[in-house]
């Protein structure tokens, strides 16, 4: 009964397809390198014997797929996905989290892929999600930028990459601020560079199953 229950779970892949997702990390949009790592959680859930679902929106939502099982499902979360680009518009959650409350009323893992980049954005993000986290787990996810990382280890050598490394040590900040936030508003976190989001991400979910959190 306990193994049948495990496997009777979902989980709700959210991808903002808004403004800040156009911005690139290595030469690649974070919305694209987002997809990468929503698309290999998808297949891990779907082989784990959970249900998929989608929710894309910027300022409106673009698609929405209620969780299901089966490979039937996994492809159509590909193809939905195939089709989405980032837009210059602003991304409005409240009405997107609004719309997924009044479709979904099952406790499921809720997986937020968006770039929140400060305090400000992260409280109308918290907010957003409040009605949400009475119900689901809520893992809000981002794409790091290794160049800060690099940058932040490095001794500047002249002026200019001084002024480098204040800027982006002021936006890493930022970032830590905006964890912060959320933490504190029940939200978990997490943020990794491109070529270790998917495994950090299939591995947070592992934990939560392993745990028996949903």
């Amino acid at each position: 009964r306990q193994f049948e229950q495990e496997r009777n779970q979902s989980v709700l892949l959210v991808v903002d397809t808004g403004r800040a997702m156009l911005a690139e990390v290595e030469g690649v949009r974070k919305l694209d390198h987002t997809l990468d790592a929503l698309l290999l959680l998808a297949h891990a859930a779907a082989r784990a014997g959970d249900g998929v679902g989608l929710l894309a929106f910027d300022d409106r939502v673009r698609h929405y797929l209620p969780p299901r099982k089966g490979k039937s499902q996994t492809g159509a979360v590909l193809a939905a996905c195939h089709d989405l680009r980032a837009e210059l518009a602003e991304s409005d959650p409240l009405a997107a989290f609004a719309y997924l409350e009044s479709r979904w009323k099952r406790r499921s893992l809720v997986v937020v892929f968006s770039d929140v980049d400060d305090d400000v954005r992260a409280q109308e993000l918290a907010a957003a999600l409040a009605p949400l986290r009475r119900r689901h787990l809520v893992m809000v996810v981002r794409v790091e930028d290794p160049e800060v990382g690099r940058v932040r280890r490095s001794e500047p050598t002249d002026l200019p990459a001084l002024r480098r490394r204040a800027a982006l040590s002021m936006l890493d900040e930022e970032r830590r601020a905006a964890d912060r936030y959320l933490a504190a508003a029940g939200v978990r976190t997490l943020e990794a560079a491109p070529d270790r989001l998917a495994a950090a991400l299939v591995g947070a979910y592992l934990k939560v199953k392993e745990r028996g959190e949903l």
